[in-house]
């Protein structure tokens, strides 16, 4: 690889499964590989091992010759996007202008919760119409013993959790992540144009990727063009998530959006 892209020497990107690579897990991690993998085969020519080889992130370090550092999850949320970001910027603080930073923002349906009996974070995913659902630290596969320890999640979603205030922290704390990279001197982009809209004033133009487009949100991108898995095997697997070459051509969009405003 190059030393530098515009003179930076590796970029950062966090969000959820959509930027993960959701769908193209290693081979036994999901059901949906035995329909998958067979499918871009025969009618692609493609194949894949986990899907570190398939997001954008990784096409997009392709695409500009400089390393990526990839910590988004499946069912991430945009709190834990935060609090991994910080702590990414943290450990390389001395190299802070060497990087920059792509978050994908998910909904509020995705709750970062430090459990103490384990010592570290889950992720509690929920549904605006039947409520909690899970929590698990990893889906694939999901731990050892998580089943056993569902009731506690549910009892402090019904406790202490509303989708509503969710939204508002995330909100407040974007906007502060935001401000501390303007403000450190840090490049940080946003995805999502949603998220300008509330204390708008803090966001430059420049800073969010679907300011004026919000189609250039990744799966707002993918659902109005017809790149979900789902498009591109016809239907034989039905996943919402982007696909294999839905990653490939958002990752050239986003490096002209990046020629332009990094």
């Amino acid at each position: 690889m190059s030393t530098n892209y515009k003179g930076y020497e590796y970029f950062y990107v966090n969000g959820s499964s959509h930027t993960k690579g959701g769908g193209f897990e290693a081979e036994g991690t999901t059901w949906t590989w035995e329909l998958m993998a067979p499918y871009y085969k025969e009618h692609y020519n493609v194949e894949w091992t986990t899907c570190e080889d398939v997001n954008w992130g990784t096409r997009l370090s392709e695409l500009i010759n400089i390393p990526c550092h990839n910590h988004a999850m499946q069912g991430g949320g945009l709190d834990r996007a935060i609090r991994k970001t910080y702590e990414f910027i943290e450990s390389n603080w001395d190299n802070r202008h060497k990087f920059f930073i792509i978050l994908e923002t998910p909904d509020q349906s995705r709750v970062d919760v430090y459990y103490n009996p384990w010592k570290e974070y889950f992720l509690m995913n929920d549904d605006h119409e039947i409520g909690f659902r899970t929590a698990t630290t990893n889906y694939f596969p999901d731990p050892p013993g998580v089943d056993a320890v569902q009731e506690d999640f549910k009892w402090y979603y019904e406790k202490f959790h509303d989708r509503v205030e969710h939204f508002k922290a995330n909100e407040r704390n974007l906007a502060g992540l935001y401000s501390f990279c303007k403000r450190s001197g840090i490049a940080i982009k946003i995805m999502d144009g949603h998220r300008a809209v509330h204390y708008k004033a803090n966001y430059d133009k420049t800073d969010v990727i679907s300011y004026d487009n919000n189609d250039l949100n990744l799966i707002d991108w993918c659902i109005n063009n017809k790149k979900q898995i789902k498009h591109e095997t016809n239907f034989t697997v039905i996943d919402g998530h982007p696909g294999y070459f839905a990653h490939i051509e958002y990752a050239k969009i986003i490096k002209e959006w990046l020629d332009v405003n990094l």
